[in-house]
């Protein structure tokens, strides 16, 4: 109750600044995209590293072969009329291309299907 008496006062200022005060203690801000959010998180900033990767030949070749197929998913794209259904396919080789490059241990399995044990 005191703040809200409080959020009428007119030592906080203007009317939108006391709106502001009001609105402060009711409203929930759960967006990360502002900074001041993120500050009153306690997120720190988000940091970028970059790690260069040395693929086994067996990597290097599944990842060549998903690399050609992202790429001629990219020229359908381009040249299609039918976009959506190309960009579908196009989404899914550049997720698989990823996953090649971020796991490309799992990745080689895709070669021949399952690897046997």
């Amino acid at each position: 109750k005191r703040w809200f008496s409080s959020s009428f006062c007119l030592a906080h200022g203007n009317a939108l600044e006391r709106l502001s005060h009001l609105l402060r203690h009711l409203m929930w801000r759960s967006t990360k995209a502002n900074q001041l959010v993120r500050q009153q998180m306690g997120i720190p900033d988000m940091e970028e590293k970059k790690v260069k990767l040395q693929f086994s030949s067996v990597e290097k070749y599944f990842y060549d072969q998903l690399y050609e197929e992202t790429a001629g998913a990219a020229h359908r794209v381009m040249g299609s009329k039918k976009k959506a259904k190309d960009s579908v396919l196009l989404n899914q080789s550049l997720h698989k291309l990823r996953a090649a490059c971020c796991h490309p241990q799992v990745g080689t399995s895709g070669i021949g299907g399952r690897v046997r044990r």
